[in-house]
């Protein structure tokens, strides 16, 4: 049996997406075409200023950034924290730093790079505080 040129055409766009999208999710390997590791790049703690809804910080260290946020922490019934923490690897391009859950998570973090040096996230805009 003969498949019709364009129904193979069909099937090997379908297994080229779909072979590069699976490598796109193995961590050490950017989320987009182009991108390269944040290490030496951008290093140190931003976070936004105090007062804010709350208080946001990203450590990038080495080509990976810690996430922490304002969260009720539960264990065993009783508060454990009042943040939590998550971790990533970070990727950069195009005047973007793109983080990568270690969790697993299908999605990356988008963070603009502003002209001045602050990040604009989607908790707001982040300064350099530390290294």
């Amino acid at each position: 049996m003969r498949v019709p040129v364009l129904a193979s055409h069909a099937l090997a766009a379908c297994i080229v997406a779909a072979v590069t999208n699976a490598l796109a999710l193995q961590p050490g390997q950017p989320p987009k075409p182009g991108l390269s590791s944040c290490a030496g790049k951008f290093e140190g703690r931003y976070a936004s200023a105090a007062g804010s809804a709350g208080l946001v910080s990203i450590v990038f260290r080495s080509g990976k950034a810690t996430l922490r946020e304002p969260d009720m922490v539960m264990k065993d019934g009783k508060l454990a924290a009042m943040f939590s923490e998550k971790e990533a690897e970070c990727w950069t391009g195009g005047g973007k730093i793109y983080l990568r859950w270690l969790d697993g998570s299908q999605y990356d973090f988008p963070i603009e790079i502003n002209d001045d040096g602050t990040l604009d996230t989607t908790y707001g805009e982040l300064k350099k505080k530390s290294n």
